[in-house]
């Protein structure tokens, strides 16, 4: 491959599977983006966003911040991590919108804070 052309090619990297999925990342035209393969149905969704450095997962229920996927373990949970300074933007914009008896109310995360670790059970 001529490389100096690298957004002529789509490149896939970090697969992760289980016994329903395929999760994986894709870079074409020098963005990057997430997937995931259902393999029962046969049908592939790609995430419109488009982050810098990093691709994501977007809580299309709430609109939550993207998690960002880092494997799959045996128990069939997604491992992922959320960045707090994107947390922390979120819960201002959105304050009006969680209920008092949510545990995201009582978070306390701050830019310069590790990211959050999030293990998703698998449906």
């Amino acid at each position: 491959l001529d490389l100096r052309n690298k957004q002529n090619y789509f490149f896939i990297s970090n697969i992760y599977e289980t016994e329903q999925y395929l999760f994986f990342n894709v870079e074409y035209g020098l963005k990057a983006y997430s997937g995931i393969f259902f393999k029962k149905k046969g049908s592939c969704k790609i995430s419109d966003s488009c982050l810098v450095n990093r691709t994501g997962f977007i809580n299309d229920i709430d609109d939550f911040i993207p998690l960002h996927f880092s494997s799959v373990n045996n128990t069939n949970e997604l491992v992922g991590f959320c960045i707090p300074g994107e947390i922390e933007k979120w819960k201002k914009e959105n304050m009006t919108k969680i209920s008092a008896r949510e545990r995201l109310r009582d978070l306390e995360v701050h830019e310069d804070d590790n990211p959050v670790v999030i293990i998703a059970k698998l449906k």
